[in-house]
């Protein structure tokens, strides 16, 4: 269930669009299809670190830290 204050149910919600838009739109087993595939979970990787960078640094750290990923929530 999609909660405002709940960073998961967020990602949880993401996740089944981009599962649905695997199954119905870029099939498995086209190597085409498929290194679209792995981009797309590399890049959602890539944003889940960052959020969790986020929501475990130091409350004097800015968020606009240059080893942060700048992501405003």
């Amino acid at each position: 269930m999609l909660k405002n204050d709940n960073v998961e149910s967020m990602l949880e919600v993401v996740w089944e669009a981009l599962h649905g838009y695997r199954q119905t739109c870029i099939p498995e087993g086209v190597e085409e299809y498929d290194d679209e595939w792995s981009d797309i979970c590399t890049a959602m990787a890539w944003i889940e670190e960052d959020l969790e960078n986020y929501h475990n640094r130091d409350e004097d750290t800015p968020q606009d830290n240059p080893h942060w990923g700048g992501w405003r929530l």
